[in-house]
């Protein structure tokens, strides 16, 4: 890369009055016509390779630029003022890889030229920030472009790092100042080259779960519960166009929600991140968070890096965030869970005057009695015993609203059977006597007969 060097004053004065003190009109448009032009760097030796160049459309914005080609003439003005009287014209060009291809004396790196270009002039000016020497920062572009410059082992080796390890955001756009094809000095004036980052947010999509169950784009996750959660909330975030290895705050908030309508905030939590690569997922919990029963959930997130950068317009920090109150990839439904509907269970033993039924099985959860007072069991006839139990409120079931039930109308069980038997008739047998005679105080006996002695007969002489 040279300057132009000219022998004499006159001769300057007269190759500016004829060939470049007329203006440019019908070669490019007028917003896009920018001119160029140099200062010398601030420390290092005096040479054309240790210059800053600049364009500018105005003399008021100032643009830093890099030459492409080592040994071709740049811009030798060294303002503002002189390159527009001396017609130093650029064109705004995008730096795609056939105009890289064009603008370069020779492409030695093939494919990767719009690459190697990219990841050096955004290391110069967003990684490094400007705190590499002008002419070390030249000759990194020289080197990515094909010049023939020598380097340094060192100055290799922070090159090979660079293009190794640099990763550079899709918002990082490089432009290139073609000169005026027109100038009879267009030829052999060099294209210079720019990067810096157009602002856009980054991208951020979620998807929270509980426990394993997570929500998609097409359904909230719906928990159910008869009573309040407290449970761990997992938000997964996915995200795109962040600036990799820098450090972002991360903020998440989970709010309720009722009708499209953001609510109470229910818990934040904040923590960095550092996303080694532009697109990926990080995840953020939750922790014991406790969610009521009949209400909707939603969880917004917020990215800001903690430094700030120089994008087109103006300084700041970079952003991603998602707050949409209506998106089911980030949002939990609470439903009150009711119980499935089963009758209960009734086993019954039925008793007279404390003689039992009895069954294989007895239930023994809870019991109660019932009596039926004073009724008539006919002789030789058979009873069983039908129970219900219904309870007089009503309940909410899975199945819907109603009463409980319980029953048992078994026909065949014993333990609720009673049978009433005629009694057996008594047998028929002669009643049983047993006498003793006396007479005047003798008596028989059952061993011996009453023996009376007497001359007549003893007719009303006693009592039997």
């Amino acid at each position: 890369m040279k300057k132009l060097v000219v022998l004499g004053s006159v001769f300057v004065f007269i190759w500016s009055l004829f060939t470049y003190s007329i203006p440019i009109n019908g070669v490019y448009a007028d917003d896009e016509i920018y001119y160029g032009y140099f200062e010398k760097a601030a420390t290092g030796e005096e040479s054309t390779d240790n210059q800053n160049f600049f364009m500018s459309r105005d003399g008021i914005e100032k643009i830093r630029v890099y030459c492409i080609n080592h040994n071709t003439m740049a811009p030798w003005r060294d303002n503002y003022e002189d390159a527009v009287s001396s017609n130093l014209a650029f064109e705004k060009i995008l730096a795609n890889q056939a105009n890289l291809e064009d603008a370069v004396q020779e492409n030695i790196h093939g494919a990767d030229l719009e690459e190697n270009v990219r990841k050096i002039l955004y290391y110069i000016d967003y990684i490094d920030q400007n705190t590499l020497t002008t002419l070390l920062s030249n000759k990194l572009v020289w080197r990515a472009t094909g010049s023939g410059v020598a380097l340094s082992q060192e100055e290799i080796g922070l090159y090979d790092d660079i293009l190794e390890n640099t990763v550079v955001p899709s918002q990082f756009v490089v432009e290139l100042f073609k000169p005026n094809p027109e100038d009879d000095n267009g030829a052999r004036r060099q294209t210079l080259a720019r990067g810096y980052l157009v602002y856009q947010d980054g991208v951020v999509g979620t998807m929270v779960s509980v426990d394993g169950e997570s929500a998609s784009a097409s359904a909230a996750l719906t928990l159910t519960s008869e009573d309040n959660l407290t449970i761990d909330v997992v938000d997964t975030i996915a995200f795109e166009g962040l600036f990799a290895d820098e450090t972002y705050n991360v903020t998440t908030t989970l709010y309720q929600v009722s009708g499209g309508v953001l609510g109470a905030e229910v818990k934040k939590v904040e923590t960095t991140f550092t996303p080694p690569t532009a697109d990926g997922t990080t995840n953020v919990k939750f922790a014991d968070v406790t969610l009521e029963v009949g209400k909707t959930y939603v969880v917004f997130e917020e990215m800001v890096s903690v430094n700030s950068f120089e994008f087109a317009d103006g300084n700041k920090p970079h952003r991603a965030e998602h707050k949409d109150v209506t998106d089911n990839a980030q949002t939990i439904i609470v439903k009150q869970s009711y119980p499935e509907y089963q009758d209960g269970k009734i086993g019954t033993t039925v008793s007279v005057d404390g003689e039992s039924a009895s069954a294989s099985a007895v239930l023994t959860l809870g019991t109660t009695d019932v009596t039926f007072s004073n009724v008539t069991l006919e002789v030789g006839k058979t009873y069983v015993v039908f129970e219900e139990m219904v309870s007089a409120n009503s309940f909410e079931f899975a199945d819907g609203n109603k009463p409980h039930r319980a029953e048992h109308k078994d026909v065949t069980d014993s333990a609720q059977t009673i049978i009433v038997v005629k009694e057996d008739e008594p047998a028929l047998e002669d009643g049983k006597i047993g006498t003793t005679v006396s007479v005047g105080g003798e008596s028989a006996s059952a061993t011996a007969a009453l023996m009376l002695t007497s001359e007549d007969n003893w007719y009303n002489r006693c009592d039997v």
